[in-house]
């Protein structure tokens, strides 16, 4: 279930929801507030201009740092070219 099927999940308030960005360029995470991804999405539409962030997760701060956590660890070995197990 996701926060759109169970609304105890759902951000009480979608305006001041996180998400949590994964650049493949930069094998790095990024958390900013939803409205400042949007914002920075809609310029780079009208200036035609690649983004490289992918948005994961939409939810509040802590469950975006949640997020992050697992995902740390692929991401060092990634770096270091460790295999995942």
């Amino acid at each position: 279930m996701n926060s759109l099927t169970n609304p105890d999940r759902a951000v009480p308030n979608l305006a001041a929801g996180h998400v949590l960005l994964w650049s493949q360029s930069q094998c790095a995470l990024h958390i900013e507030p939803l409205m400042d991804m949007l914002t920075k999405n809609r310029r780079a539409c009208a200036a035609d201009h690649s983004m490289d962030y992918v948005p994961l997760t939409i939810g509040t701060r802590e469950e975006c740092d949640a997020a992050a956590s697992r995902l740390r660890q692929v991401l060092n070995e990634r770096r270091s070219g460790t295999p995942s197990h």
